[in-house]
């Protein structure tokens, strides 16, 4: 998915720019000309005005990192409007000479309407592109696209071995997603017998944060003085992996539901991507695992599955 919901790259590279929209920033094998390196100076020092003037000549040319520049900038709307006309229209330039990471995103576009008609075949023939050069994210939505039968005909078959290629180049989402896929197939063939007792599926917030490493991360996607509105959430959204906390804030019980747990910043940027539309525009909030565990000691946990 195109991501525009944080900045969590590092602002000492370029890649920081294309992070707003790819997640992963693949170099073309002809970049690094001086012009381009100047803009890409002009940019770091906050020169948008010099950089465009430098980008937008070499793009008109065909060189496909001015062209993503370009498209990622509009895209973002850093230093200038958004415009995801124009942006779409630079990430199709660059995506029409096999720059993986502009395939992905144009197929996102596609997928979503943005800067072009909504068509979800047309997004999977990008999707298919950039999946064709191993590129992870690609690759994981080819496979929902297979297996909700979006823009392609339905087939599982086909979505767990996109799957597992994306998992291959350590694409998060769909490590999780395989995950999924099996434990719906073990529930299936061994749903238990009318009147059996139902496993627990739960444990408390403390257990839950205990088990993880304090180092790694994970996504809080609410808070709310009512438990119910996080369980709102999970009654309207199947999530594979969340945990709601309880804790006192100012002499008032408060709630937060977390999902997921992710080895590092730019992984769990990824996961924003994948989740559904709703959860992504409440703006999720990467935190570390040590600073909820703190932040809830002496609280009583909550439920988790």
């Amino acid at each position: 998915m195109i991501n525009r919901l944080g900045f969590f790259c590092s602002t000492h590279s370029f890649a920081w720019l294309l992070c707003w929209v790819t997640l992963t920033f693949q170099v073309p094998s002809h970049a690094g000309s001086p012009m381009f390196e100047a803009a890409q100076e002009a940019y770091l020092a906050g020169d948008m005005e010099s950089a465009l003037m430098l980008w937008r000549p070499l793009a008109e040319h065909g060189e496909i990192e001015a062209q993503f520049a370009l498209g990622s900038v509009y895209y973002g709307g850093i230093g200038v409007p958004v415009d995801l006309i124009e942006s779409s229209y630079w990430f199709l330039r660059a995506a029409e000479q096999g720059f993986a990471a502009a395939q992905y995103n144009l197929g996102n576009a596609y997928k979503r309407g943005e800067g072009v008609r909504q068509n979800e075949k047309r997004a999977v023939l990008w999707w298919r592109k950039a999946a064709s050069q191993a590129f992870a994210a690609a690759q994981f939505n080819l496979a929902t696209a297979y297996l909700d039968g979006a823009g392609v005909a339905k087939d599982i078959k086909k979505a767990r071995l996109l799957y597992q290629q994306s998992a291959d180049n350590g694409h998060y989402p769909a490590i999780q997603a395989l995950k999924q896929l099996t434990d719906e197939a073990v529930t299936t063939s061994a749903a238990p017998r009318a009147g059996a007792p139902a496993t627990p599926a739960s444990a408390s917030c403390a257990d839950w944060l205990g088990k993880q490493n304090p180092h790694h991360y994970t996504l809080q996607l609410m808070s709310s003085t009512r438990r119910v509105d996080a369980q709102d959430i999970l009654a309207r959204h199947a999530l594979d992996s969340y945990v709601i906390c309880g804790y006192m804030k100012k002499e008032q019980q408060r709630y937060i539901l977390l999902y997921g747990v992710f080895p590092d910043i730019a992984t769990a940027q990824q996961a924003i991507s994948t989740l559904p539309t709703e959860l992504r525009q409440n703006k999720p909030w990467i935190r570390r695992v040590r600073a909820i565990s703190t932040q809830m000691a002496g609280t009583a946990g909550g439920t988790t599955r």
